[in-house]
């Protein structure tokens, strides 16, 4: 599973031989260049620059002018945008992820700090204009009614469930004049029968109803995250906490209100566990794989620079997440604050499209997930490094940007919508809340203060040498990658 015994490694063979191989969780390997990827792997600074300079000359001198205030607005801040993105894939330092290329996750991360600053300049805009109500007469959600296009806040008349066409949403309409519209969001609950024989034709109707999108985005999702968070414990909590989730906030949005069935057949046990089984069927093969690359070019057989290049889409080394939640206080509340986090996401992709008049299917939300598995994939890698290497003394760049967009999100729903997510929580779901709140806390004060290995599990997990030694490896096999020294300074 691992190289450790090549020449070219820094780390000793006795410090190798000193690490239990149980305990060693990555795959090493030694990147091999022949000349042939070297083009490809260099910056280009100064050619990207003279392609910038040319493509402003052209603008600036052979372009014809256009009159258009609206149409030249949005054509410079486009070319603002593209413009940062092609500055930070060339001059940004690398992420921990190398393949297929270092520049693929350097695009990412400057996506993610454009989408950071969009979202800061929608928090800043007005709440106000059209305001619709709502029939208030049962309890399922009724279609809106336009009363009359009056300047309002959003925190005000009462008995009435505003749907702001705010000066953010108008933002939105720049890009789909189809967005910004109330969403009449589908209701999976009522009828909760399997069988239903009232229905003799069709008596599993009910089934069939809720075959939708997001049966596969089920599947598919936690077949994603599975492979983010690389913990079959993690992945299963955060499932099974979501469709609480949904049970606790339903009232807030109908979207969230499905049959028993939906909520722990369905999507938990069907999609989420599929998924979940998959993602760690897929875990298990790339951590007992063998990393040895070669140049494309040394490879004697068609078959095998075949099985080379599609290898390039794959990780360059691997290494498996132990978490060991319980193992110290810190990285208990650090698993705690991963939980909430993570959960906060995924509820902001519900409230967004609700608020902001977004339906499920526009390429902006799909756009929008791609881009957060992308994120997540290296936030977990960062935030992971953070908990285990001893000398990692603070989290990446991406997971701290991640955090702020998850942050700022949550920012827009309340400021937009404030009305929806302050509904009254039913007693019952908020004594279910408050007890297990109570248990967590009074299991972490018993786990951490009050049991005989409390004072130890305070302090930290002990094997703070070997985790020092195993990270070691892992940095000195990512510097070979350049072919540079565990000494030199890594991009």
């Amino acid at each position: 599973r691992r190289n450790i015994g090549n020449k070219k490694s820094n780390v000793s063979v006795d410090e190798t031989n000193s690490l239990n191989s149980k305990d060693i969780y990555f795959s090493e390997s030694k990147f091999s260049d022949d000349g042939t990827l070297t083009f490809f792997w260099r910056a280009h600074t100064l050619t990207v620059l003279f392609v910038l300079v040319c493509a402003l000359v052209y603008v600036a001198v052979f372009e014809p002018v256009r009159d258009d205030t609206l149409y030249n607005t949005k054509r410079g801040i486009v070319a603002c945008v593209l413009s940062f993105i092609l500055l930070g894939v060339t001059v940004t330092p690398d992420t921990l992820f190398k393949r297929p290329h270092p520049v693929v996750w350097r695009f990412t991360f400057c996506c993610s700090i454009v989408y950071e600053l969009g979202l800061i300049f929608i928090l800043f805009q007005a709440c106000h204009t059209s305001l619709y109500y709502q029939q208030t007469a049962t309890k399922d959600f009724q279609a809106f009614q336009k009363v009359s296009d009056v300047v309002a806040t959003c925190r005000c008349m009462k008995n009435m469930a505003p749907f702001t066409k705010s000066d953010a949403i108008n933002i939105l309409r720049h890009i789909d004049p189809k967005l910004g519209v109330p969403l009449e969001e589908k209701s999976y609950g009522g009828n909760c029968r399997i069988y239903d024989h009232e229905v003799p034709d069709d008596p599993f109707h009910n089934i069939w109803d809720k075959m939708d999108l997001f049966v596969p985005t089920h599947f598919l999702g936690w077949y994603l995250k599975t492979l983010v968070l690389r913990d079959w414990w993690l992945c299963t909590l955060m499932s099974i906490m979501f469709e609480v989730l949904e049970y606790t906030l339903e009232h807030q949005l109908p979207n969230f209100s499905e049959c028993w069935w939906d909520h722990w057949i369905l999507d938990a046990l069907v999609c989420n566990g599929l998924g979940i089984y998959l993602g760690l069927q897929t875990l298990h093969y790339f951590s007992m794989k063998t990393y040895h690359w070669r140049g494309l070019w040394t490879i004697p057989t068609y078959k095998g620079k075949l099985k080379r290049l599609m290898g390039q889409f794959g990780p360059y080394t691997w290494i498996d997440f132990d978490w060991r939640s319980t193992s110290s206080l810190g990285r208990w509340l650090g698993t705690l604050g991963i939980s909430l986090v993570f959960l906060l996401a995924e509820l902001n992709t519900f409230y967004l499209k609700f608020v902001m008049g977004v339906p499920p299917e526009h390429y902006l939300n799909l756009v929008r997930l791609f881009l957060y598995l992308l994120w997540g994939a290296v936030s977990m890698r960062e935030v992971y490094q953070y908990f285990d290497d001893p000398d990692c003394t603070k989290i990446g760049r991406q997971s701290w940007t991640t955090l702020a967009i998850v942050c700022t999100e949550f920012l827009i729903v309340a400021k937009f919508d404030w009305e929806t997510i302050t509904k009254p929580i039913p007693g019952h779901i908020l004594l279910f809340w408050l007890i297990g709140l109570l248990s967590v806390v009074g299991w972490t004060v018993w786990r951490f203060y009050l049991s005989s290995s409390g004072e130890q599990k305070r302090k930290g997990y002990p094997d703070v040498d070997q985790r020092r030694q195993r990270w070691a490896l892992v940095h000195s096999c990512e510097l070979r990658n350049y072919g540079l020294s565990p000494t030199s300074n890594s991009s």
